[in-house]
């Protein structure tokens, strides 16, 4: 994904959004989004609770050149990477989404913004976690794990079917 600078643009903006379109009570994750018009730097929200209260994360990068920004939510961990490097996390998982979220891309309206904006998409993709028991690592960060998905396809991860949504816990 990349988003083009825009004095006054709309903010783009990649999101879990509740399948039950019951927005605050239902959560809300913003693992991407670009308020800044020269798209230096990109925040993380999670909205939780009837008065929509938020966890907060920015990092600073580039995202006017390509990047891979991806979400995994464990039932223990919500995690935030941009190109392969963490840079948000919460454990507190009283502030997690209580039901199934869907992945939504947008262009936000944030006045007074509303001039020009261009977000650029390559791929998304959309995983579930396996149901299993949770596992412990046995490898060193960085070493390759060849063949774990052929040798248990039960608890590789899969591709989530249209409307089958995200379920954090």
């Amino acid at each position: 994904m990349r988003s083009e600078a825009a004095h006054g643009g709309l903010n783009a903006l990649l999101l879990l959004w509740p399948v039950a379109e019951d927005f605050p009570v239902g959560g809300e994750i913003d693992w991407m989004e670009i308020t800044s018009d020269d798209r230096q730097e990109t925040s993380f929200f999670l909205h939780y609770g009837a008065d929509n209260d938020q966890d907060h994360g920015s990092v600073r990068h580039d995202s006017t050149q390509w990047s891979a920004y991806a979400l995994e939510w464990t039932p223990e961990k919500i995690t935030a990477y941009v190109n392969g490097e963490e840079w948000y996390s919460n454990t507190d998982t009283e502030k997690f989404p209580p039901r199934p979220m869907n992945m939504t891309m947008q262009l936000d309206y944030f006045p007074p913004a509303g001039g020009p904006a261009a977000m650029h998409m390559d791929w998304a993709m959309q995983w579930a976690l396996p149901v299993s028991e949770p596992a412990q690592l046995s490898l060193a960060p960085g070493d390759p794990a060849t063949g774990q998905p052929d040798d248990y396809p039960d608890r590789a991860p899969r591709r989530l079917t249209p409307g089958e949504g995200v379920v954090g816990r």
